[in-house]
């Protein structure tokens, strides 16, 4: 996003001059417009990342890149069945699973609560991983 204050700049009597090296260097100043070159750019930087995030969604999950860029961007409520979003779960749980933690909930409120207490060891290091 790119914000263009030059209007707001030039009713309150302001005007900067950008003082830099290399022609590109403000292209992304708040204080001019976004210049065609500057925005093709941005852009180019978006979609790269999109794709990236795309081909990892994808690899991820039991869905194809194009049922990937269908979704077109949309947010989705944690209880909406969607094939790009993992099951609702509470993160104790979650690391849990992941065997990152003790097997239970009390093992870690155990381990959190001899973390709170200074206490070093196995928990402590399990909490940080």
């Amino acid at each position: 996003m790119h914000l263009d204050r030059s209007a707001r700049d030039e009713q309150e009597g302001l005007k900067f001059t950008t003082i830099i090296a290399g022609a590109r260097k403000a292209d992304l100043s708040s204080h001019a417009p976004l210049s065609t070159k500057a925005r093709a750019m941005i852009q180019e930087i978006v979609d790269q990342t999109y794709d990236l995030f795309v081909d990892t969604v994808a690899r991820s999950r039991p869905i194809g890149v194009e049922a990937v860029r269908a979704t077109e961007a949309a947010m989705f409520h944690g209880l909406e069945r969607s094939a790009v979003r993992d099951e609702v779960q509470h993160p104790v749980e979650r690391f849990v699973g992941q065997g990152r933690i003790g097997h239970g909930r009390a093992d870690f409120v155990e381990q959190r609560a001899l973390l709170e207490r200074g206490g070093a060891g196995a928990g402590h290091d399990m909490l940080r991983q």
